[in-house]
């Protein structure tokens, strides 16, 4: 949808700028409300995809770091944990796999977040304000880039946790998401 926006460059006390057409206004709408809703599943299966093997690994209880102690938490207290701390330290140590903080996935789950954070919780300076927080809205995000990277950014982070047959359809949903056919022979 974004390629098919029609601009006209005008001139602006910051310099030229690019004008859409005001007649396209509900084809813009359309184009970032298809980018919030792919924003905000793309970060619900993150955590849907915590849920899920904290439910079905968890025996039991388990001790979770909290602040300065840790706390012996059955399932359904763990499953309130925000997203970010079940990555680090719930799901590691449910996996047996060293945490992701620190490395490229960490920083894709952080920028997800962070555009999720801001299209759920809009606020002020994301909507008008100046250039400078402008450019962290989510509607500057969306007309730098596809929102197809940010399910992107969510496809790693599972794959970061993923066993061999998690494996399998992550690479058919990988896939759809290049345009490619999943059910092509190599």
């Amino acid at each position: 949808m974004r390629a098919s926006f029609v601009t006209t460059p005008i001139p602006s006390p910051d310099g030229t700028i690019q004008l859409l057409s005001s007649k396209a206004t509900h084809e813009l709408f359309d184009y970032f409300e298809r980018c919030f809703a792919a924003t905000i599943f793309a970060f619900q299966a993150i955590e849907a995809y915590c849920n899920f093997k904290i439910a079905y690994t968890l025996q039991g209880q388990m001790r979770v770091r909290r602040r300065k102690s840790e706390e012996l938490m059955g399932r359904e207290q763990i499953e309130r944990l925000p997203t970010d701390e079940k990555i680090d330290l719930v799901l590691p140590k449910l996996l047996k796999r060293a945490s992701p903080k620190g490395t490229v996935t960490w920083e894709k789950f952080r920028e997800l977040e962070s555009v999720r954070d801001a299209t759920v919780h809009l606020k002020s300076h994301h909507q008008w304000g100046s250039s400078q927080s402008f450019d962290d809205s989510p509607y500057a995000v969306y007309l730098r880039e596809s929102p197809t990277t940010l399910v992107v950014r969510a496809v790693d982070v599972i794959r970061y946790f993923s066993g061999p047959h998690e494996m399998e359809w992550l690479d058919g949903a990988s896939a759809i998401l290049s345009g490619q056919n999943p059910n092509a022979k190599p």
